[in-house]
């Protein structure tokens, strides 16, 4: 439970960085690239002193792929956050998560259980009530 709530609160830091980058209208691409240069360090010195790294090939092509990825999802986010509300756009982008579990359930065959079938539901309704939301305050 510690690294759940560890895991939210430092997701909320970390968002606090990209609002306060958007307010005082800074650019985005460098804001990121920092917090992920620094990541990078943090996280080769985890791997060096308390972990001992294990490069494999496919690891390294996984992490490859998976960086792109990132990269992608960070400058589309960046470009929707220019044209919209910061607050809805981080909200749509943490729901994404929902599209997540579909997949996992139809790529790898996951169990959807009933209480995630509800949290599914509930997630599919929080984007609807924001999409209405956002569309009636681009309307005014």
């Amino acid at each position: 439970m510690q690294y759940l709530i560890s895991a939210i609160v430092f997701t909320t830091i970390f968002a606090q960085f990209y609002k306060f980058a958007n307010k005082h209208r800074l650019d985005g691409l460098s804001v990121n690239a920092g917090a992920y240069l620094s990541a990078v360090i943090v996280l080769s010195l985890y791997l060096h002193i308390i972990d001992s790294p294990a490069f494999e090939a496919e690891l390294v092509q996984i992490g490859i792929c998976g960086g792109i990825a990132t990269f992608i999802t960070v400058f589309t986010f960046f470009y929707v956050v220019k044209l919209g509300k910061l607050g809805i756009s981080w909200a749509i982008i943490n729901l994404s998560f929902l599209f997540t579990v579909f997949v996992s359930a139809i790529w790898w065959h996951e169990h959807i259980t009933i209480q995630k079938a509800i949290g599914l539901g509930l997630g599919v309704i929080a984007v609807v009530c924001l999409g209405k939301e956002q569309a009636a305050k681009e309307k005014q």
